[in-house]
């Protein structure tokens, strides 16, 4: 990240999420993928673990009942749920850090 030379310093605000372990089930929804979104509308990175691997990425499909655990920053407030090009639904969330975040419709 660089700054802005002309930007006033003394007016920086960072902010830092807590990563928190979350897992999506499929419930009743019809979905076959995910993201999460911030506060702010855009989509958030987060972290796939599957058979003691881990990969970055944008969206996790959804090829069973259950996901794969995922690591999320806690500055994420929508889970949102796709099937192909289509937005089935977006639910409202508040992770919370060091508990196993459950999620489903």
């Amino acid at each position: 990240m660089e700054l802005d030379h002309e930007r006033d310093l003394a007016e920086l605000r960072l902010v830092v999420g807590r990563m928190c372990r979350v897992v999506v089930e499929r419930g009743a929804a019809d979905f076959d993928r995910f993201p999460f979104v911030s506060e702010q509308g855009g989509k958030l990175e987060f972290v796939m673990v599957t058979r003691g691997m881990w990969a970055t990425i944008g969206d996790a499909g959804m090829p069973a009942e259950r996901s794969a655990e995922c690591l999320v920053t806690d500055l994420a407030r929508e889970l949102v749920l796709l099937s192909g090009p289509r937005e089935v639904a977006r639910l409202p969330i508040a992770l919370v850090p060091g508990e196993l975040n459950v999620l489903h419709r």
